[in-house]
């Protein structure tokens, strides 16, 4: 049953804001911090677990002793100041970079890896014939096997990422500027999730910070850049390929333990920031579980069998606790959301900014991605047309700087990805066959065509 505090009522009607306002974001404080040692308790114990299994990633090893060192002065000793909740934040930053610069890396490598497979041979395909248009309709039957159009455009964006382009530059900058155009009075924030989007698929990256962070795949990075795709033989071809495979695993490997990572810093802010409204006694089990995986990270000659043992102890103590946790955060988040829309100036005016900030974080690290931008809350509004036009300007220049540095191949392949990216463009079934049909139609090589097929029949195939 939801939950209606008389906050929440007053809230909803207006009334009694100064006091409504102040009861309301200490009950959603406790909740979230509630919420986030219980989260935390499980993500720092899967953090060590996978830790003992499998050596973390030396870019992450120097934050996890961070971490280790933060949780111990603060839920072990309950030493929770200001300068802790910075320095929370300022691991935070770091992970993120580190992610960001690993994400873009391996978008790049798999664009790279994208020439790469349309140029070798494929033996489990030898001697077969193809006819383009009966492929171009099996594609199509399964892009629209489903009546629902979020799942049909998902399909068509997975598909079309993997098809030959054969657009000009001009086309693919009018696909673009088109899908900008989109935005229009949309929320700044999903604009530039856009643009992320696109520069992540384009391969237009912040370089110079990732070669700080990751100088090894930097090298690899402009070594593939610069590499001459259409000259290269097969068996310069292959070679390559095994390296690229090997580096795109490198780089998986990297996001993947900054996503363990981050999972338990996002926990550790947001039990921080609400550390003044948690219900310490209600979350015993949960600091107790945290100080064993803490001590158990200084202790060398803890088995996992023991760690494992304390943890199906205290876990099944919790058994339940999460569900109810989140229906009350469910009930809560509404009224958030009010006060976000209607008494934003009532809660500055109160002296209640800082924590409705603070609830708003929490509430995006809840709902939306591991590594939100939580600097920007300030950034509401809504897109005008000088923020499209410059954010057109800016994309245009920023490929064209892009293309002129890659291999046509390598150029194409960009395109294909960013097409696959974007909100999707056909206007109905038959303008997706007839992109499917051509682009088949148009591969330059056998090679290209077999890599295609089997690029989209493993989409089929999942």
């Amino acid at each position: 049953m939801s939950k209606r505090t008389s906050a929440m009522l007053d809230i909803k009607k207006g009334k009694n804001l100064e006091r409504s306002l102040s009861a309301f974001a200490k009950d959603l404080s406790a909740a979230y911090g509630s919420s986030a040692i219980l989260n935390l308790s499980m993500n720092y114990a899967n953090y060590f677990v996978n830790s003992k299994e499998k050596e973390t990633d030396r870019s992450f090893a120097g934050i996890g002793d961070k971490i280790n060192a933060l949780i111990k002065s603060t839920i072990v000793e309950g030493n929770v100041s200001k300068e802790s909740i910075e320095e929370i934040e300022n691991i935070r930053e770091e992970v993120k970079a580190r992610v960001d610069a690993a994400t873009a890396f391996l978008s790049a490598f798999e664009n790279f890896n994208y020439v790469l497979s349309r140029k070798l041979p494929n033996k489990e395909y030898e001697g077969k014939e193809f006819d383009t248009d009966d492929e171009a309709r099996k594609i199509l039957a399964y892009i629209f096997e489903d009546d629902d159009n979020i799942m049909i455009n998902s399909k068509i964006q997975r598909v079309i990422s993997e098809l030959p382009i054969r657009y000009t530059k001009g086309k693919f900058f009018d696909i673009i500027e088109t899908s900008i155009d989109r935005y229009t009075g949309a929320e700044k924030k999903a604009l530039k999730a856009f643009a992320y989007m696109v520069r992540q698929a384009g391969m237009i990256y912040d370089v110079d910070n990732m070669q700080k962070l990751y100088p090894e795949l930097a090298d690899e990075f402009e070594y593939f850049k610069n590499f001459e795709f259409d000259k290269a033989t097969k068996k310069q071809i292959l070679t390559e390929s095994v390296k690229l495979n090997s580096t795109i695993a490198r780089c998986s490997e990297l996001t993947d333990d900054g996503i363990l990572v981050m999972e338990v810093v996002n926990d550790l802010y947001a039990v921080l920031i609400n550390w003044d409204s948690l219900n310490k006694e209600d979350a015993e089990l949960e600091t107790e579980m945290i100080t064993f995986t803490n001590e158990s990270f200084a202790n060398e000659d803890r088995s996992l069998e023991e760690f494992d043992a304390k943890m199906a102890e205290i876990f099944t103590k919790l058994e339940g606790k999460l569900e109810t946790v989140y229906e009350d955060l469910m009930s809560y988040e509404g009224t958030l959301f009010d006060v976000q829309n209607r008494f934003v100036k009532e809660a500055s005016e109160f002296g209640y900014k800082d924590k409705y900030d603070n609830l708003y974080k929490c509430s995006i690290l809840k709902q939306g991605s591991l590594f939100a931008d939580l600097n920007d809350l300030e950034d509401t509004g809504l897109t005008e047309t000088a923020d499209l036009d410059k954010l057109k300007d800016t994309l245009k220049s920023e490929f064209v700087r892009i293309f002129n540095e890659v291999d046509r191949s390598v150029r194409r392949g960009i395109m294909a990805q960013v097409i696959g990216s974007i909100p999707v463009y056909f206007e109905n079934r038959t303008e997706v066959m007839d992109y499917i049909r051509s682009s088949l139609a148009s591969c330059n090589s056998r090679e290209e065509l077999v890599g295609t097929i089997n690029a989209v029949t493993e989409i089929i195939c999942e």
